[in-house]
């Protein structure tokens, strides 16, 4: 039998997904506020910050340059944390918070997706520590991977801390059923800070 949830549209699921992380801070104000060498003046607070781990650009490179056919690959390869550092000063940009381009870390296995989630995860948090007050994270999850995605949850909001925030790549097909189960098991164990960002493809 068709339930009300089956006919949702693909975009309002998405909004209401969007909705469920309104009003919440992206990261916490001691990720972007210690010392380390800033702009002068205020400057901004870029959120939507890519960042390419080394190990799962280059086992990952021809996905990477499928998904964007503009790139090069030395778009992905070249990128180094010094580098990006550069760029932020010279446009006036005081801190970032990461996470990861599209296509993101799940592809079809989920021992793959768990494995690149926590090889990014963990790179982030490394980050984030080497240069203190520059970036925050937002941490990804392997979804449609369930199971996966609440480990890796519970592991980026006691170990990976100060990550508090938790990015959901693209739109799962239409699975919406599992989206809902995901999401309701999702505010059970992260009722702590945490920001969400759901990036579709």
């Amino acid at each position: 039998m068709s339930t009300r949830f089956d006919r949702l549209s693909r975009r309002r699921v998405l909004a209401l997904l969007a909705a469920s992380c309104a009003g919440t801070a992206i990261a916490p104000a001691h990720v972007l506020s210690q010392e380390t060498p800033r702009p002068s003046g205020p400057g901004v607070i870029d959120v939507h910050h890519h960042i390419y781990p080394p190990r799962y650009t280059r086992a990952n490179l021809a996905r990477l340059l499928a998904d964007a056919p503009l790139d090069s690959a030395s778009t992905y390869l070249d990128w180094t944390p010094e580098h990006t550092l550069e760029q932020m000063d010279q446009n006036g940009v005081a801190g970032a918070v990461t996470s990861i381009t599209s296509p993101g870390i799940w592809f079809g296995h989920n021992d793959e997706g768990r494995r690149w989630a926590r090889e990014c995860n963990e790179y982030g948090a490394r980050l984030s520590g080497d240069h203190a007050g520059r970036f925050g994270m937002l941490a990804a999850v392997p979804l449609p991977d369930t199971a996966g995605c609440l480990r890796e949850i519970a592991y980026a909001l006691t170990v990976l801390c100060p990550s508090r925030g938790l990015q959901h790549m693209k739109c799962f097909a239409n699975n919406f059923q599992k989206i809902r189960i995901f999401f309701t098991r999702h505010r059970s164990v992260s009722q702590n800070t945490c920001s969400g960002a759901i990036l579709p493809k």
